[in-house]
């Protein structure tokens, strides 16, 4: 389930992790991909690749290997392929914290598959029923993180606390309220600054913090060292 917290607008804690080792490396790799993400996805998809889903398990393919994640579902629709990625929705009521991630080699020349994560959160809106998300403003990105090893080729994925699902960088009323007077379609969240947080800004109920997307970095060697691309979008609503 989505973690939503109540922002204390005056103090908003940022984590701020020094990156060391493995990590560094990770995200001195793949920091300049974080913008073609999101203009990626947003092409059309492909047909490389077999994607289908089943009442309970989502399967999809690369050329080296295929994934199956049980105890999942997305919206079959939304979900895209490229040659080098692949995007899903889970449905609303699903997240990702201890997933399974299963790994089936179709190269016999990989002999090893290493998976890292990392979660981006944005800030949220709720309207005693939908929920408004400013994808185009402000989002926090956590580091890259290994995601530990269950079997050969079996993964778990970690899970995402209240804290960390919760943070985000700092920002004030008038930043923010600018931001949604410039583009018509958050009219409905000035709304709501205007009805509640005049009344009381720092312990607003309407106002949160969401895990939006989790990113998956998979590095495997066939012969020449590859990187393939798993991203989990979650439901945030209208």
């Amino acid at each position: 389930m989505n973690k939503l917290k109540v922002l204390s607008i005056l103090v908003l804690l940022t984590l701020s992790c020094n990156n060391s080792g493995e990590n560094k490396y990770i995200e001195e790799k793949h920091k300049n991909n974080s913008i073609e993400f999101d203009s990626m996805f947003r092409k059309e998809a492909t047909t490389q690749g077999d994607i289908f889903e089943t009442k309970d398990t989502f399967r999809g393919s690369f050329s080296d290997f295929a994934i199956s994640i049980p105890g999942i579902v997305v919206y079959d629709e939304e979900t895209k392929k490229h040659n080098d990625s692949i995007t899903i929705l889970v449905e609303l009521g699903y997240d990702f914290d201890n997933v399974e991630i299963n790994l089936e080699n179709l190269n016999p020349n990989i002999k090893s598959i290493r998976l890292f994560e990392n979660y981006q959160n944005t800030l949220t809106f709720n309207d005693e029923g939908p929920h408004y998300t400013l994808y185009d403003w402000k989002t926090y990105v956590s580091d890259w993180k290994q995601v530990k090893s269950k079997s050969k080729f079996t993964y778990m994925t970690d899970t995402i606390t209240e804290e960390q699902g919760s943070s985000f960088p700092s920002f004030n009323k008038n930043e923010l309220i600018k931001f949604l007077k410039s583009d018509e379609d958050y009219k409905r969240c000035l709304e709501i600054i205007n009805d509640t947080i005049r009344k009381n800004w720092q312990d607003s109920y309407w106002i949160g913090v969401a895990v939006r997307r989790v990113k998956f970095i998979i590095e495997y060697s066939n012969g020449n060292r590859s990187t393939k691309y798993l991203i989990v979008n979650y439901p945030m609503g209208c």
